[in-house]
């Protein structure tokens, strides 16, 4: 099951959850979700079910804002004092790319390859920091939710492989950054 725990931590920027056997769903009522300074979730290829409630994003404070891309020296995580860096693995516009420090301003979703059901949340679309989103392989229904057209940030997105269906908004022309688009194997 989803560790409810973690969302105690209020200093967590990374959740990487991959490739587990982690099954059942990700959000409960009882449960006030946080997650303030959360940048990157990765919680691909598990069985993690159930729906994604409206107010499920709401407190993800840390993406809904969007950072400042300027031409300055690019800021990591992590400390210069450490020797650590932070690393992960991500699928980045259909690619998996090992990145061997984070950029401050990287703000990523992965919770593809799992059994996600019923709508994409409108309120998804209030993560303006967003970089990546990727919610495929799962069988989310309705339509391409037209809030997706304020991640103003975004470059990746993949809800490939569900059961979406409808036309795509035509405002998703205003997202200026995205350089990967996958709607494939929908309804």
């Amino acid at each position: 099951a989803f560790p409810f725990w973690l969302q105690s931590l209020p200093e967590l920027r990374i959740l990487v959850l991959r490739a587990n056997g982690f099954h059942g769903p990700i959000w409960t009522p009882h449960t006030r979700f946080g997650f303030p300074k959360l940048h990157v979730i990765d919680l691909s290829h598990n069985n993690f079910s159930g729906r994604l409630p409206s107010e499920y994003f709401k407190t993800w404070n840390a993406m809904l804002m969007v950072l400042a891309k300027d031409n300055s020296q690019p800021e990591y995580m992590g400390s210069e004092l450490n020797y650590y860096k932070d690393s992960i693995t991500v699928v980045n516009k259909g690619i998996e790319i090992f990145l061997v420090k984070i950029l401050t301003i990287f703000m990523a979703i992965d919770l593809s390859n799992n059994r996600f059901y019923g709508e994409i949340p409108n309120s998804v679309g209030n993560l303006k920091g967003l970089i990546l989103l990727n919610l495929s392989s799962n069988s989310f229904i309705g339509h391409v939710p037209s809030s997706l057209v304020n991640l103003t940030s975004l470059e990746s997105l993949d809800l490939s492989q569900n059961k979406l269906s409808g036309e795509i908004p035509q405002q998703l022309i205003g997202l200026t950054f995205l350089e990967y688009l996958n709607l494939s194997h929908n309804q």
